[in-house]
């Protein structure tokens, strides 16, 4: 996954998760994260990839787009390169993979879809194309 580092406010360990009513599958809850209480999307799950509980090393990256922010719990952050603006926009979005399941839970919580049209989709080929983090990055 892709995401404009700009719209990234930070990656954090994981913070405890209050369970809610009514959410999508992929939405685990919500969490306190500087105050705010934000949507936590497990984005293994969004993709297909069902929860994975054994993972005992996943990340929160906070993301903000539009109107919404959203806690995304990831398997790691593999770090930061860089990609030509137009490149990054022509990987299809997160919602190519949407069935009309997980497009109405997309629209059923503030602020998640407006985040999500900005997550990317980048292929194990893309990332190792792009070559070395800039300096002082991971």
């Amino acid at each position: 996954m892709a995401v404009e580092v700009a719209l990234v406010s930070e990656a954090m360990r994981p913070l405890p998760i209050r369970a809610g009513d009514a959410l999508p599958s992929f939405v685990l809850g919500g969490a306190v994260i500087r105050g705010q209480e934000l949507p936590v999307v497990d984005l293994h799950a969004l993709l297909g990839g069902g929860a994975d509980p054994s993972l005992d090393h996943r990340r929160f990256v906070v993301v903000h787009a539009g109107q919404g922010s959203v806690a995304l719990q990831v398997d790691a952050v593999l770090g930061v390169r860089r990609l030509p603006r137009g490149d990054l926009r022509r990987l299809p979005c997160v919602f190519a993979r949407a069935d009309a399941s997980t497009a109405e839970g997309l629209g059923r919580v503030d602020g998640l879809a407006s985040v999500m049209r900005e997550l990317r989709l980048l292929p194990d080929p893309a990332w190792a194309a792009s070559g070395p983090p800039p300096a002082g990055r991971p």
